[in-house]
């Protein structure tokens, strides 16, 4: 294996393979560093939804117009994979499992219901398909809906994959256009002046004319190097892998954190925590608990399903909860991707395209001043 590359991505996750692939399309040949296995952290335990107005329900966000930047941003990604996951059958001779799917969000109270309608007017400018099913519409969908559930938002013609497919599919199409993996832990970085050189892998130096961090829930690390803040702390997310005893549900439900998502290979995921625990990934009892009951909540009848396993993961999670994607302000040849929060899968598609135009152009075709690294201050 070559000991220089194009450009050296650090990281192993759905954030650096989808960059490596975008860049193979560039005809750059990327080298990913990964120091265990491609999609072995939070990429490969991903639900997999592709909901690009999901933001607007997410844990702390009040003002839906401030986060509209972002919210445009997982839309144009939304998009990218109506095509990409047919574009990475080809290339990749891998399936996805990319489907269509609607999306419930469901509301028990009259406040809830009050909340949900008051975004329809704003969400209906993203041409997302949009309605309001009360209870009698929600009944005639079938498949154990709880009664105590006053009427769901529903987001028509939204989409879910397998991630740690999806994850394999991106770097195996970037390994057919000589791409590369190798194995190691990336400790430093060497340089001249304000331009990167290689980094220090497993006490070797790899040479690169660009380096990309895209370390996930590790990136604070990859930071440090540079000298730059790159504020990203792990948010644990804990699923739950149910087999179902019948008819899987046309829908996929959600509660707030709490979800009930059928996936295309026969399988029911239910989730979530969202738990500032550090680098403490493990399931818990407790976290168990709570998905089994909020799960229950939203479909009662799954107290007749049996449990498969229960799996956790880290999400890298900013310290605005926005993506940091762009070159590190004075480096030449040094950027980062990183802190994509609970939207890694379905932003994948949008931050490997933008990645490689800047490597590869200087510029960017999508606007990405809100994401931009120089916001935080110097480390």
């Amino acid at each position: 294996m070559s000991s220089r590359a194009d450009v050296v991505i650090v990281g192993g996750g759905i954030i650096g393979c989808s960059i490596a692939y975008y860049l193979s399309r560039e005809g750059v040949r990327a080298q990913i560093i990964e120091r265990d296995a491609i999609g072995s952290e939070a990429s490969g335990m991903s639900p997999g939804v592709l909901a690009p107005l999901m933001d607007m329900e997410a844990p702390g966000v009040m003002d839906v117009k401030a986060r509209w930047p972002y919210i445009e941003l997982c839309l144009e990604s939304f998009r990218l994979h109506r095509h990409l996951h047919e574009e990475l059958r080809e290339e990749a001779g891998l399936d996805v499992q990319y489907r269509r799917t609607p999306i419930l969000h469901t509301a028990f109270s009259e406040s809830e219901e009050q909340r949900l309608k008051a975004q329809i007017p704003l969400q209906q400018t993203s041409g997302i398909n949009i309605a309001w099913l009360g209870r009698d519409e929600l009944k005639s969908l079938g498949a154990g809906l709880s009664p105590r559930i006053r009427g769901a938002l529903c987001w028509y013609d939204q989409a879910e994959v397998e991630s740690y497919r999806l994850t394999l599919a991106y770097v195996q199409a970037a390994e057919s256009r000589g791409a590369s993996i190798r194995q190691g832990t990336v400790t430093g970085i060497r340089h001249r002046g304000a331009k990167v050189t290689g980094v220090i892998v497993s006490g070797r130096e790899i040479g690169a004319d660009t380096i990309v961090l895209a370390m996930g829930t590790w990136s604070k690390a990859g930071g440090l190097w540079l000298g730059r803040r790159v504020p990203v702390e792990p948010v644990r997310g804990q699923i739950i892998t149910l087999e179902p005893l019948g008819e899987l549900p046309p829908y996929l439900a959600f509660h707030g954190i709490n979800y009930v998502i059928p996936k295309a290979g026969g399988s029911l995921l239910i989730g979530t925590t969202y738990e500032r625990v550090g680098f403490r990934n493990r399931v818990t009892q407790a976290g168990q608990n709570g998905i089994l009951r909020g799960a229950l909540s939203l479909l009662p009848s799954l107290a007749k399903t049996r449990m498969v396993r229960a799996v956790s993961g880290l999400r890298p999670l900013s310290a605005d909860t926005l993506p940091i994607l762009g070159r590190f302000p004075g480096w030449d040849n040094a950027y980062v991707a990183a802190g994509h929060g609970p939207q890694g899968i379905i932003l994948s598609a949008i931050t490997g395209r933008i990645m490689a135009e800047l490597i590869t152009k200087g510029h960017t075709q999508t606007a990405i001043e809100a994401f931009d690294p120089a916001r935080f201050e110097l480390g």
